[in-house]
């Protein structure tokens, strides 16, 4: 950790190092957090990774292992993930954005399951990146197969969002 400070205040071009990375590089970095939240990236995640720089952003399979290669050596040498979704606030749409978050949950259920360290981790990144709580609830709810983890995922939805109970009581229930 300290080399990396020490690296990070040593660097000529610290001030400038946003600006020299591709919008697509930084977006990948954020998908390589996930994959690296439990501290191993998988084939699978890897696959899954490739395949939406080739399908999101039109890359060919030499392009998106090139991005990807850069993107690994960034995320090796990043101390954070602030930069990034600065840029990926600055340079993509809200659209664009909710696409990102939704490949990052791809890339954590890639192995069948969604560990909590990558559901903390996308939430972290969906919160820089200043997508909707619920929104980012309902992408879960999507990729989740079982009704507790729902149910979970509703619960603290809730506790965020206490509005949501107001409007919710005061739909009327048919049973008809």
């Amino acid at each position: 950790m300290f080399s990396k400070l020490k690296h990070w205040f040593l660097s000529k071009k610290h001030t400038d190092e946003t600006h020299e990375i591709d919008p697509i590089v930084a977006s990948l970095t954020l998908m390589l957090e996930v994959a690296w939240a439990d501290h191993d990236i998988s084939n699978e995640e890897k696959r899954v990774i490739l395949a939406a720089l080739q399908e999101t952003f039109d890359k060919t399979i030499g392009d998106a292992n090139e991005l990807f290669e850069k993107a690994v050596s960034l995320h090796k040498d990043s101390i954070g993930s602030y930069q990034y979704t600065k840029l990926v606030n600055e340079q993509f749409s809200y659209k664009d954005k909710k696409e990102i978050i939704f490949i990052l949950w791809r890339i954590a259920h890639s192995d069948q399951q969604i560990d909590q360290w990558e559901e903390y981790t996308i939430r972290k990144l969906a919160d820089l990146l200043h997508i909707d709580r619920f929104l980012v609830a309902l992408i879960l709810v999507h990729f989740s197969q079982t009704l507790k983890a729902c149910l979970l995922s509703l619960e603290s939805l809730y506790k965020s969002h206490h509005h949501l109970h107001d409007l919710l009581c005061n739909v009327p229930v048919s049973y008809t």
